[in-house]
């Protein structure tokens, strides 16, 4: 018996046979079209003259283009290309839909940066993870530098220094500022709805580096999706290689001896130390997902708005390299809820 295939006015597939019967055959789903992925993975050792990486961001590109390819994330191709820092966005967005970037050091500097935000604005989106919000530290001369410095630390080897907050981060809508040491901790999923958290629980514990930042411009713009809470002014934060001052602002009689006097009272010395001026989570109060005199709720997942597109970021994802005296660790992207929680990430992305 042949078969001869017919469309219908309103081109529904059918079949007839030769006895004039006519059968529906199945109709294939339309593919979407594929979306073009710029990944960014870059550390510290792009800009210096380290050999050795601090966060293992080969690793995190390897994980990113086996999620990007997984048909069970996406319902369409994703092409992926990668770089190791954020130079020549101008040809690398033009024709990409979404930037997915794990760096720790490199930042986009403002010539990028003005492309990146132009490239959100018309409909891009972007997800950074962990050490996307951190960036660089100067070296402070004087005592008026130190004392008037929003985010002051000292560094034992190459003495007191600043962190730089970059319109990148304004960009980006985070701002690093300080972590405890890698600890346990309660992760709250406090928007369940949301395609970012969809079929996590609401409740879970999750070993990682905690990231310590502080929210951006506007607060209206922002989803917050997952959090925790952590007392940095506690005993959390004794083990940490961070101090957190309480007397901030500055008295400004005191100089840089008396500062470090304060700053070992607080914290125990360790090369990489750095001085927290403030809590990173004031500013996150005024959010009304946190809550004015909440500074102990941490931000951990949110998505920002930025014109037609939109970012989300996601502060966990801690993993190192091996080298020698150090053992390498994979955190939390050996977690299948982190997994999920990118995958997820990477599923909002593409929806567009």
């Amino acid at each position: 018996m042949s078969r001869v295939q017919l469309l219908s006015k309103n081109n529904t597939a059918a079949s007839v046979n030769n006895d004039g019967v006519k059968s529906r055959l199945p109709q294939k789903k339309a593919r979407k079209a594929p979306l073009r992925v710029h990944i960014v993975c870059g550390d510290i050792m792009m800009v210096t003259n380290k050999m050795v990486f601090d966060h293992d961001v080969q690793y995190a590109n390897r994980k990113i283009l086996e999620w990007i390819d997984d048909p069970d994330v996406v319902d369409r191709k994703l092409v992926g290309t990668c770089a190791s820092d954020y130079s020549n966005l101008d040809k690398w967005l033009k024709h990409a839909h979404i930037l997915i970037s794990y760096s720790s050091g490199p930042i986009a500097d403002e010539e990028n940066t003005k492309v990146l935000q132009q490239w959100l604005e018309n409909g891009g989106r972007m997800i950074g993870i962990h050490g996307t919000s951190g960036g660089y530290a100067r070296k402070i001369t004087s005592n008026d530098e130190f004392k008037n410095a929003l985010y002051p630390g000292k560094v034992h080897k190459h003495g007191p220094r600043e962190w730089m907050k970059k319109p990148f981060h304004d960009t980006l809508g985070a701002f690093f500022m300080a972590h405890p040491p890698i600890h346990t901790f309660p992760v709250d999923v406090i928007d369940t709805s949301h395609t970012v958290t969809k079929g996590l629980p609401e409740r879970f514990d999750l070993e990682d580096e905690l990231y310590l930042f502080e929210l951006q411009g506007d607060l209206k713009d922002y989803k917050i999706l997952v959090t925790t809470d952590y007392d940095i002014m506690g005993n959390d934060m004794r083990d940490s290689n961070y101090a957190y001052l309480r007397d901030y602002p500055w008295d400004p009689k005191r100089d840089i001896k008396s500062l470090q006097r304060l700053y070992e009272k607080n914290a125990r010395p360790f090369e990489s130390e750095m001085l927290v001026t403030r809590d990173p989570g004031e500013y996150n109060t005024g959010h009304p997902a946190i809550g004015k005199g909440n500074n102990n709720k941490r931000v951990l997942v949110y998505e920002r708005k930025v014109g037609k597109g939109a970012v989300c970021y996601i502060g966990l994802g801690h993993c190192t390299v091996n080298r020698p005296g150090h053992k390498g660790y994979k955190g939390s992207w050996a977690n299948p809820i982190f997994e999920q929680m990118v995958k997820n990430a990477i599923t909002w992305a593409a929806d567009q």
